[in-house]
């Protein structure tokens, strides 16, 4: 499309009920582009490129660090990119990649996986790795592809009497945030914390996504680990949880997962794992029977002596 016109729109200028619809009907549709969701992760700092009447819309969370523009990937945020109801070419992915602004003077966003920036003539590619797992078949023939050892987890767990439990959103941030600020000391900051606590709230206000808190519980019905799932039209987002060393020696996260597994199995859903590119992590979200894939993250660098640009 060479006459796409591309328009940078200020957030406060966006449609959003428009922007919204536009997601809801796009084919690559995610949790994380809707107006509710980045308004948190972003708190509330995000402008957009829209071409044409909201054919294709992109989100840019935008900020000023040491008075420079910058736009960085906000956390919680898995992928984001260019969205529509419309075939997203490789053209004009490299159409709204040349369109970033150049007040914007260091650029990093995670693309979703059906953005294909190979046209892309600038900036840095990054690949980052995913796992899904359609849960059109019946549990028992998910079960089938499980891994040995994850087949052996979910037995341990068992046999240590741990069962599994729907828990509400206050139960799940205190234990959440508890376990990993002592597992995890500095990699969230009290400013990261507060965003966490709006989402994990947030879904049980509102209707345009379904929250779901899971938790392990020893025999005598103490948390020992937890889980944090999204639910929004036909998939299942996970989106965080964390692990007690009582949790972690009981295997308890690998019920939690079978338990979601075993509740949504049969539909016409799909569980998105969120994956990592840390290989422990990896092979636990492979153990399900999940299927790998790969998503983009783009790095833009207009301030070569800024190499490393902190969130904090």
């Amino acid at each position: 499309m060479a006459d796409l016109k591309i328009k940078y729109v200020k957030h406060d200028r966006i449609n959003k009920k428009l922007w919204d619809e536009v997601i809801h009907n796009s084919y690559n549709c995610n949790v994380y582009a809707l107006s509710s969701y980045l308004n948190i992760t972003t708190q509330g700092k995000w402008d957009a490129l829209i071409a044409g009447n909201y054919d294709y819309v992109m989100p840019l969370p935008v900020k000023k660090k040491f008075f420079i523009k910058v736009s960085l990937h906000p956390l919680f945020n898995q992928q984001l990119g260019i969205f529509s109801p419309h075939k997203i070419s490789r053209e004009i992915v490299k159409d709204f990649i040349d369109a970033i602004p150049e007040s914007i003077k260091y650029f990093e966003l995670k693309f979703n996986k059906f953005n294909d920036l190979s046209n892309a003539n600038k900036g840095e590619i990054k690949l980052n790795i995913n796992y899904e797992l359609d849960l059109i078949l019946p549990y028992h023939e998910l079960y089938k592809k499980f891994s040995s050892n994850t087949k052996r987890n979910i037995k341990k767990a068992l046999n240590n009497n741990v069962k599994t439990v729907f828990i509400d959103n206050k139960s799940f941030f205190n234990f959440f945030k508890y376990y990993f600020s002592k597992q995890f000391k500095g990699v969230l900051g009290k400013k990261d914390f507060l965003i966490f606590k709006k989402l994990v709230d947030f879904g049980t206000l509102k209707s345009n996504f379904t929250p779901i808190f899971i938790g392990s519980v020893n025999k005598e019905t103490k948390l020992i680990s937890v889980a944090f799932f999204i639910k929004h039209k036909n998939k299942i987002y996970y989106i965080d949880g964390i692990s007690s060393s009582e949790g972690k020696e009981k295997s308890a996260m690998f019920l939690i997962f079978d338990f979601i597994i075993k509740t949504y199995s049969g539909s016409n859903m799909i569980l998105d794992f969120e994956g990592s590119n840390i290989e422990s992590v990896a092979r636990f979200y492979k153990g399900f029977g999940s299927m790998q894939t790969q998503y983009t993250n783009l790095i833009i660098n207009r301030l070569r002596f800024l190499a490393n640009l902190k969130r904090k």
